[in-house]
């Protein structure tokens, strides 16, 4: 009986201490997982409006804040950050013609963060000057003749009642 109560006795120092060091041991083993990769994307592979949108979504995480790079080569040799915060979209404009590569990542506080997303690449072309002087031209048309067309209309009304 007296062999009997010992080993129980210690069984049960063994089982707490067990306990104890279970939760510490297991923290300390834990590899904190990184954010899974966001995907970036564009509403545009060729830009000749001037702006274009990039979106980013964090396939299913909940990232506190993102970093969005530009680069003049898709090897990123010398990225700019563009943005860093929690938006998840961004509008782009003022950029000369050529061609920009983005890539974003998320950025947890107190986590590891993702990796880089695969890059988008975005062609800038604006249109030519005479494109755009002869869009221009178009419209000062219409402008006019809606002018014209209103105050034609007005005079046409005045003559009418003073009839």
């Amino acid at each position: 009986m007296r062999i009997r109560a010992s080993i129980t006795e210690k069984l049960r120092s063994v089982i707490s201490v067990i306990i104890v060091l279970l939760p510490i041991a297991s923290s300390a083993w834990a590899v904190e997982a990184a954010p899974l990769v966001p995907e970036l994307v564009s509403d545009s592979r060729t830009a000749t409006a001037g702006f274009y949108h990039l979106k980013w979504q964090g396939n299913g995480l909940l990232a506190s804040s993102y970093e969005l790079q530009e680069a003049s080569d898709a090897g990123f040799t010398q990225p700019t950050t563009i943005y860093r915060g929690p938006d998840q979209a961004t509008l782009i404009s003022g950029r000369k013609n050529g061609q920009y590569f983005y890539r974003v990542r998320a950025l947890d506080q107190g986590q590891p963060t993702s990796p880089w997303s695969s890059p988008v690449a975005v062609t800038v072309r604006h249109h030519p000057p005479a494109r755009a002087f002869a869009f221009f031209a178009a419209g000062a048309v219409v402008f006019l003749a809606t002018l014209v067309l209103i105050i034609s209309g007005a005079r046409h009304s005045q003559k009418e009642r003073a009839k």
